[in-house]
């Protein structure tokens, strides 16, 4: 079998040598760590990556909760839409002041607890709102009213009179056929749905770029301290 004089040259060695600059007059070398301990090394590092709920609950905890019960402090980032007439003379009413979204202080609360989030291995999520606070989800997106509020729900029924009847009818016959298409209609499908007011969305749960900003160095603190526990530096 050839041996390694025979395959490779005293001046490739010496060449390859000076390439890798190496001492000429130590007789070996080793790598710190050595090529078996780094691979290990690399593993426990790459499978320590796989387990984030430290860092993840640390976000939660120290920055999303914060920030929510912030939105409610200082009424929406950006400003929430302010209060509808009638909710504000309901709230001089009851003396529940005039704070957006803040009446009993629930919603807040439950809010801003770490209690509402399920937080796992790679992910943080909100799991849910408490049943006492349900109204959270109609704040947050928003709620489009439906014709019958604001007095409207009898108009559909004008407009199908006035078709019937033409565009001559008065109004007083209009209103009667109205009426008595509304009577029929009760009759079959049963009471005129409830009115649904249009309530603007006022989100609370949102990320505000100081939040992205705190998180990430949450993250770049814990890479760091598990680049240390592998002795990759």
């Amino acid at each position: 079998m050839a041996g390694l004089a025979d395959l490779v040259t005293a001046s490739q060695m010496a060449a390859a040598i000076d390439m890798m600059r190496f001492d000429r007059t130590i007789t070996g070398f080793e790598f710190k760590p050595s090529i078996g301990i780094a691979a290990k090394r690399l593993q426990m590092f790459g499978e320590s990556l796989e387990d984030m709920t430290d860092p993840l609950t640390r976000s939660v905890k120290d920055v999303m909760t914060i920030s929510i019960l912030e939105n409610f402090m200082t009424g929406g980032r950006p400003t929430w839409d302010s209060l509808s007439e009638n909710t504000l003379a309901r709230r001089a009413k009851d003396g529940s002041g005039t704070m957006l979204m803040v009446r009993t202080g629930a919603l807040a609360e439950a809010a801003s607890s770490v209690g509402i989030w399920s937080i796992g291995k790679t992910s943080a999520t909100i799991r849910s709102l408490p049943r006492n606070v349900w109204y959270g989800y109609v704040h947050q997106a928003g709620q489009q009213g439906n014709s019958y509020s604001g007095g409207n729900w009898f108009q559909k029924y004008q407009n199908a009179a006035r078709k019937s009847l033409g565009s001559e009818a008065s109004k007083k016959e209009v209103d009667e056929l109205a009426f008595k298409i509304f009577d029929k209609r009760t009759t079959v499908h049963g009471a005129a749905p409830r009115s649904t007011p249009s309530i603007p969305a006022r989100p609370f749960v949102m990320f505000q770029d100081e939040d992205v900003d705190a998180i990430e160095l949450i993250f770049v603190e814990w890479l760091e301290m598990k680049v240390a526990e592998a002795g990759l530096r």
